[in-house]
């Protein structure tokens, strides 16, 4: 019988290590270290805002399903997220496909993701990608935590009692990190996805959570070879494990983020930046757990971002087009749902909450207490989600100088209205932005309280406002 060894979990990592510029980035309200109550870390450094050049781009995509070992569980939609995930980068990222090279279980036998196959593609890299470019690793497959070490499973792993053979077999987390940055190059992109179950055979539906020694052998800073600032995003925090997609045979957070690259999380001008990016998958993944596995099932992206103008660094851009048809694509997933200023004109109570600790969602309550309009409106604030009809969702998303708001239907989570306010060049205090998003809080729903038209009534779009 051979002996079982605890799993641990490689939850999708996005780094993104940016070489530093010559100007000074904004020193944001958040100090040094810490964090804010979802996770996101921010150390102010010196930034850049862009990526470079097309022509400099590099990419290396691995997705495994099946392994050559029968003690190692199948997966689903490893390597249906690599392959999607290499076509966004393409079509929406501007990597040129002929530096993009795809390695899946699914291909013929040359492209198989083997331990060694992987190594040489990453020593080929070495000498490939310049050191002003990017360099874009994914990694869509098991790990494993053993003996304080962090392991990905490349597909001809061998698992057992036998730490040697481990070794020998496994790509350790440590060793990954020093070849992506002994490659030179100061802008890296690393995504892993190896959290969703366990790697055992027969345990497959266990969880398989993410531990902070893969958190440490993934840290650039830690082990500074050259890389100067980098961002992390996990695809769920540690403790817990990420979730696949059965219905679109993918792993939650990566189909969210291809979903983001393909003009989801675009603005008005259908430029995704990495802030928008963040913004949409700590949103989006969330719900979409919750709303098909039930509460029990929590799985909420963490980041860690250095060295980098989130709000400003343009990561894909798609046509003004693709964005509107994204739209009505999402609002078509929500049959049945009344029209979002029909659910703000019924209301009668309101449940407000804060994502950010530099925002208290007390300054947002304060402030609509005083407001004479507010009780005119007919709304009553309560302290319980439960009892709400509108749950108000408040950020100051790091970063960025914006104070933004969404008024959320509790039972759908659909979006009924959102807005911000910010200036340039100042940050506001979260006292003094409050008084400017309540002004926009009240616009809207006195905007969905006015009076319809006598004209016929067209499909109303959820109300957006902002300064």
């Amino acid at each position: 019988m051979q002996k079982k060894f605890p799993a641990s979990c490689l939850a999708t990592v996005l780094f993104a290590g940016l070489l530093l510029g010559p100007v000074a980035r904004r020193t944001l309200p958040a100090a040094r270290g810490q964090t804010d109550q979802r996770g996101l870390q921010v150390k102010p450094s010196q930034t850049l805002a862009k990526w470079p050049s097309r022509e400099k781009r590099f990419g290396l995509i691995i997705g495994i399903d099946q392994y050559q070992d029968s003690q190692i569980s199948k997966l689903e939609g490893a390597s249906n997220d690599a392959r999607k995930l290499a076509d966004a980068l393409v079509q929406f990222a501007g990597f040129p496909a002929d530096q993009v090279t795809l390695l899946t279980s699914e291909q013929p036998l040359d492209k198989w993701p083997t331990r060694a196959k992987i190594l040489s593609r990453l020593s080929i890299l070495r000498s490939s990608v310049p050191p002003d470019g990017l360099l874009l690793v994914a990694f869509a497959g098991h790990g494993i935590e053993r003996g304080k070490q962090a392991y990905l499973l490349p597909m001809d792993a061998q698992i057992n009692a036998d730490m040697a053979l481990l070794e020998d077999t496994a790509i350790n987390v440590d060793r990954m990190r020093n070849l992506i940055a002994e490659t030179g190059v100061q802008q890296v992109v690393l995504i892993v996805d190896a959290c969703r179950n366990d790697p055992a055979a027969g345990r497959g539906d266990s969880d398989n959570k993410l531990t902070e020694t893969y958190v440490r052998g993934f840290n650039f800073k830690e082990h500074n070879k050259g890389i100067s600032s980098f961002v992390t995003l996990y695809a769920t925090k540690i403790g817990y494990r990420a979730y696949e997609y059965k219905e679109k045979k993918q792993g939650y957070f990566t189909w969210a983020l291809v979903e983001a690259l393909a003009g989801a999380a675009a603005n008005d001008k259908g430029e995704v930046t990495l802030g928008g990016l963040v913004s949409y998958l700590q949103e989006v993944v969330p719900r979409r757990t919750r709303l098909e596995l039930g509460d029990s099932k929590q799985q909420q992206p963490y980041a860690l971002i250095e060295g980098y103008r989130a709000d400003e660094l343009i990561i894909s851009v798609v046509s003004a087009r693709t964005v509107a048809a994204a739209g009505a694509a999402s609002k078509e997933t929500r049959p049945g749902l009344p029209e979002p200023a029909d659910m703000l004109r019924a209301a009668q109570t309101i449940f407000i909450n804060s994502k950010s600790k530099w925002f208290k969602a007390a300054f947002v309550e304060n402030d609509l207490r005083k407001r004479p309009e507010f009780k005119t409106l007919g709304l009553k604030l309560v302290n319980d989600r439960k009892n709400a009809d509108i749950h108000v969702e408040i950020d100051r998303p790091l970063f960025t100088y914006t104070y933004t708001f969404k008024l959320i239907h509790p039972g759908s989570s659909l979006v009924l209205a959102s807005g911000g306010v910010s200036e340039k060049g100042k940050s506001l205090q979260g006292s003094n932005a409050a008084v400017k998003v309540v002004d926009e809080i009240i616009k809207c729903l006195q905007d969905a309280r006015t009076p319809p038209s006598t004209q016929p009534k067209e499909k109303q779009e959820p109300i957006s406002s902002s300064l």
